[in-house]
């Protein structure tokens, strides 16, 4: 069995799914912690046709999202490495964040797109 490693497969609807692969054939005690504290529903189930390959999935919970910047840390039990992590940036803890502003300018060029697209169209018919 080499060293355990932890990758991202998706984030979609509040929910962190990775593959945790070379962590053996017994079901590894894995937590995420936030704040130094354990987090709950997380869940660990073996990832068909892969050996020693495990599927992890994190349902983000909803005090997560608010006015700060939070860290959720995936680790071993009882192990101080960290395998993966997972940062949440949201409301005023993106105030000034360049990553905010570009998509705010993509969200309202998609907008003025969206407009000449359609009086374009319309004139065109005309």
């Amino acid at each position: 069995m080499g060293t355990p490693t932890l990758t991202k497969a998706s984030f979609e609807g509040g929910i962190w799914h990775g593959i945790l692969r070379d962590a053996g054939q017994e079901p590894p005690e894995l937590e995420v912690l936030r704040d130094g504290t354990v987090q709950p529903d997380l869940s660990v189930t073996v990832r068909p046709g892969e050996e020693g390959a495990w599927d992890v999935r994190f349902h983000l919970p909803p005090s997560a999202l608010g006015d700060a910047a939070v860290v959720f840390v995936f680790r071993l039990s009882g192990h101080v490495d960290a395998l993966a992590d997972l940062t949440i940036l949201s409301g005023n803890a993106l105030s000034g964040d360049p990553r905010r502003d570009l998509a705010q300018l993509r969200a309202e060029l998609d907008l003025v797109k969206r407009v000449l697209r359609r009086d374009l169209g319309t004139r065109s018919a005309d």
